[in-house]
């Protein structure tokens, strides 16, 4: 039997992004709140995307369409704490970022942290990118983009794996000295395109994915337990899977839900099927 502890009792969505996100809808943000408390969602978390560093990927396209412009970062501010205070009583809103673990510069994490200690009550830092191919390369843009900047650059998926996890831990040893709770978000989003890319071992990535947990269980940093990856039709589970959601519980890291919508309708999107992860 697995049962919830902490926060984790409180029917919570913890990773949304709304209109401030470049690759989501363009809705309101209150709409994504409505949503939740339609669902019966006690807390809901805005988690999105603050701005990158200039010049942080080769190809300016891309990037745009992942972080906010560094101007619309004050209105993201505004805007959040208008509709966390329209919906007080009615629903827990939190007002956080998801920030990047970002190699070489973590002074711009800590600008953005600043930037926004009057507002931000949590983040999310999660590890999107990796040293590859002519610089700074996503890991899941497409799989495609992958073969060419990351496997091409590592030579194998399974060096590819090790760097990913040696960046978790990295990125883990940051959120330590925030002073805001965190969670580390989608801790396997590395398998978004796992069945379009070479395949390897799934059992070579346990001890790593444990060392993860078990910095987690000793940090108190929470985990994402995120659903997003059940939908991607080359990942189709939860990011990390549902028995790996249940070992970090049982090693002792607390795991929030997230749904990682980018539209209303995806709020608390297979709830159920964490829900039963836990109870079953």
């Amino acid at each position: 039997m697995h049962k919830f502890t902490g926060d984790s009792e409180i029917r919570w969505d913890g990773h949304t992004h709304g209109p401030y996100c470049r690759h989501g809808s363009s809705a309101l943000m209150e709409s994504y709140i409505v949503r939740a408390a339609d669902l019966g969602f006690q807390r809901i978390s805005l988690t999105e995307h603050p701005p990158l560093p200039d010049q942080w990927l080769k190809d300016v396209s891309v990037q745009r369409i992942l972080g906010m412009d560094k101007e619309d970062l004050p209105r993201y501010l505004e805007d959040a704490l208008v509709v966390k205070r329209k919906f007080q009583e009615t629903i827990d809103v939190r007002i956080g970022y998801e920030l990047d673990y970002l190699e070489d510069n973590e002074d711009f994490t800590w600008m953005l942290l600043e930037r926004g200690k009057h507002v931000i009550e949590e983040v999310i830092i999660s590890v999107h990118y990796l040293p590859g191919k002519n610089g700074m390369r996503c890991v899941d843009l497409s799989a495609q983009d992958i073969q060419e900047g990351l496997l091409t650059y590592y030579g194998c998926m399974e060096r590819l794996v090790e760097v990913y996890f040696e960046h978790q831990e990295r990125a883990i040893t940051l959120a330590q000295k925030f002073d805001v709770p965190v969670r580390l978000g989608h801790v396997t989003l590395i398998d978004k395109f796992l069945r379009d890319l070479p395949a390897y071992d799934p059992e070579m990535r346990k001890p790593y994915l444990d060392d993860v947990f078990n910095m987690l269980a000793k940090s108190r940093i929470q985990l994402d337990a995120n659903m997003a990856g059940i939908d991607i039709p080359s990942c189709g589970v939860s990011y990390p899977a549902m028995a790996e959601i249940i070992r970090a519980k049982e090693i002792g890291v607390s795991c929030i839900f997230g749904s990682d919508a980018h539209a209303p309708e995806s709020i608390g999107r297979h709830y159920n099927v964490y829900a039963t992860g836990f109870l079953e």
